[in-house]
């Protein structure tokens, strides 16, 4: 049977929203899909097998399996998609109830039966039949609840049947009449008509100590499960490690349970959801945003709304996470994220707030955050002193004892920091020795893996760092410490610093520097720790310039078209265009357009061809003003701003925005 409506007259959308309210939501291990008050369906979270990417169309239900999702359309049809979908089995005819999980699903048709289908060519571990799963019994049902090996159904008059796997009595459904069933991978949930709950099965995790009470709704998922009350709180138990009941504040409609992850629809339509990012399931929040910030390793985003308000979803990669991780009212100008649970912002007042900071934030008027790591934070005052503390207890004392004196800028270099007062002097702090260059007056300081380089306020440029011009050091592991890098003559007005190699001795690896720099007379002169290593820029002249940091370089030309070099940029050219700001990707680079819209492309080689074609075919349409780079779940995101405020986020194999 068909999977999409491309031939509807009515036109649908099912890349990234223009509407941000939902009717429906539904989660499984490792995605979630909602339906939109405009009856299109959005999805975010894993992707690699096509999961959350649904058909365009107009749909009433949705339902997600674990690598496959399942909706009826309007005209209550079945459209299904993700993983080796086996068409040939996909029923025909109208059906009023539907869901699906692992490698199967089942439906009630309009007459009450049920059928259930194989959602494989092949059967798989998921998807064995040997449970008796596909069996549904005769009769006459009005719900369904499907896992991989066993399922249950809400007979008409009330009754619960269950059939398929019963090695922890998952299927002995207990007697008495009911209104809702839910199923978890080895226990089951109902609702009773008073609205109180039962629950059976396995009761490893708790799943089986239900809270007392009445509930209007349950959603049972992995070893957890979660109840509405009638005044749109809800409550969950189990193993539920999405963060903690303290976080599920709000009134709700709807819940959405995976293995990992929770989402909520609210009584405002909007969707908020909590657990494990691992797989990106949960998402950016809504809302119309004046500046976007993450964290230095890109896993942890903040917002500021317009308002003022602050928004901050992802975290961890080895914890649960909570999206938004939090909503601070007030009058924000900056924020500065970090991976921990804390998150440091400067009020419009400019007094500095931090969530759930280790070590309080200094009193006083500040200028500007700045989040050297995720643990320390420095902030320059109104009067151009620095001030640093802990987010999260470390061993990092030096940095938090800034040299007195009144500065301008703060640098990270290495593992130190540097700054430049108000008289261009550079003054460094920090574990690492021979950070601060030679005496004189600099604007801008670049620093590398063992050299530094720093641009002076009369545009030349001087190195310093580790050994000499003519000799070598070792380092800790035996292996020859780079060169002194050979700065070229002439004027510029700016310097970048990337990583372009690395030098290897058995299980030992050190890696080594190149920096370019744009000169007043708008060319490109490059320079690295060996001769042997430097790169050849392009002639002409250039308006922006971008270390890359898969070993390459790209600048933006005064004819606003784009030039890459160096050595792992040979595989697929810039795209042709004019264009006006670059972002670098661990693999990869995107660009915004004269016109304000995106492109990104692949600069590394043809094995990330899967990759970026996932890359390629999620990022939003639409018109943006900036861009925030990082990672989910060590795979590559972006999140862009767009010129009407709004913000999506996306990856290669995640859509991470409903």
């Amino acid at each position: 049977m068909p999977t999409d409506d491309h031939q509807s007259t009515q036109q649908a959308s099912s890349s990234f929203p223009f509407v941000n309210s939902f009717t429906e939501i539904s989660a499984s291990g490792n995605h979630t899909c909602a339906i939109r008050t405009d009856q299109t369906i959005s999805c975010w979270g894993k992707n690699d097998v096509g999961q959350s990417d649904p058909p365009v169309g107009f749909y009433t239900h949705v339902t997600t399996g674990y690598d496959h999702s399942c909706a009826f359309r309007i005209d209550e049809t079945i459209a299904c998609w993700g993983s080796g979908l086996h068409t040939a089995e996909m029923p025909s005819g109208k059906f009023t109830h539907l869901d699906t999980h692992s490698e199967h699903a089942c439906g009630i048709r309009v007459d009450g039966t049920i059928e259930c289908w194989w959602m494989q060519e092949t059967e798989g571990w998921w998807g064995s039949t040997d449970f008796g799963q596909m069996r549904s019994p005769a009769g006459e049902y009005t719900a369904i609840s499907v896992q991989a090996f066993y399922s249950c159904g809400l007979r008409s008059d009330r009754t619960i049947i269950c059939w398929g796997a019963n090695e922890y009595g998952q299927s002995d459904a207990p007697l008495g009449t009911y209104t809702a069933v839910a199923v978890g991978d080895t226990h089951s949930c109902a609702l009773k008509d008073d609205g109180a709950i039962a629950c059976w099965g396995d009761n490893t995790h708790g799943q089986l100590d239900v809270p007392s009470g009445s509930y209007t709704a349950i959603e049972s998922g992995g070893a957890a499960s979660c109840a509405l009350r009638a005044d749109g709180s809800f409550i969950c138990w189990g193993d539920e490690d999405f963060g903690g009941s303290d976080l599920y504040a709000g009134s709700y409609t709807d819940i959405a349970l995976g293995h990992h992850h929770l989402c909520a629809l609210g009584i405002d339509q909007t969707i908020t959801c909590w657990g494990e990012r691992i797989y990106a399931q949960a998402m950016s929040p809504g809302g119309k945003y004046t500046l976007l910030r993450s964290n230095n390793d890109g896993d942890s985003w903040c917002g500021i709304k317009v308002g003022g308000n602050i928004s901050c979803w992802g975290g961890s990669y080895f914890g649960p996470t909570h999206t938004p991780r939090g909503n601070f009212d007030g009058d924000y100008i900056d924020v500065a994220p970090s991976e921990y649970p804390h998150t440091c912002m400067l009020r419009a007042d400019q007094t500095i707030y931090c969530d759930d900071s280790d070590e309080a934030p200094p009193k006083g008027l500040f200028a500007q955050i700045y989040p050297v790591d995720d643990y320390v934070y420095c902030a320059l005052t109104v009067d151009g002193l620095i001030k640093c503390w802990e987010g999260y207890s470390t061993s990092r004392g030096s940095l938090r004892n800034p040299p007195a004196g009144q500065y301008t800028s703060i640098t990270r270099v290495i593992n130190s920091l540097c700054g430049i007062r108000i008289d261009n002097t550079v003054k460094c702090w920090g574990p690492n020795k021979n950070i601060e260059p030679s005496p004189g007056t600099y604007t801008q300081i670049a620093g590398g893996r063992d050299f530094s380089c720093a641009l002076r306020l009369d545009g030349t440029i001087t190195c310093w760092g580790h050994g000499n011009i003519n000799s070598h050091f070792f380092d800790s592991y035996g292996l020859p410490r780079p060169l002194m890098p050979k700065p070229p003559s002439g004027s510029y007005v700016s310097i970048s610093v990337g990583t372009v190699g690395t030098i290897r001795t058995g299980n030992a690896s050190h890696s080594y520097s190149e920096w370019c720099a744009l000169g007043i007379d708008q060319s490109i002169a490059c320079w690295g720790t060996a001769e042997a290593i430097k790169s050849n820029p392009p002639s002409g002249k250039f308006t922006e310039l971008l270390a890359m940091s898969r070993q390459g370089w790209c600048g933006i030309s005064v004819e606003s078209e784009i030039a890459c070099w160096g050595e792992l940029t040979d595989y697929k050219p810039p795209p042709k265009g004019k264009y006006t700001h670059l972002w670098e990707l661990d693999t990869g680079a995107c660009a915004l357009t004269t016109g304000g819209s995106l492109a990104c492309w692949n600069m590394t080689d043809p094995t990330f061809s899967f990759y970026w074609d996932g890359f390629s075919r999620f990022h939003p349409a639409g018109r943006y003003k900036d861009v925030v780079t990082g990672f989910r779940g060590h795979q590559e995101t972006m999140c862009a701003l767009g010129i009407d405020g709004s913000l999506e986020c996306w990856g290669p194999s995640w859509r991470i925005a409903p």
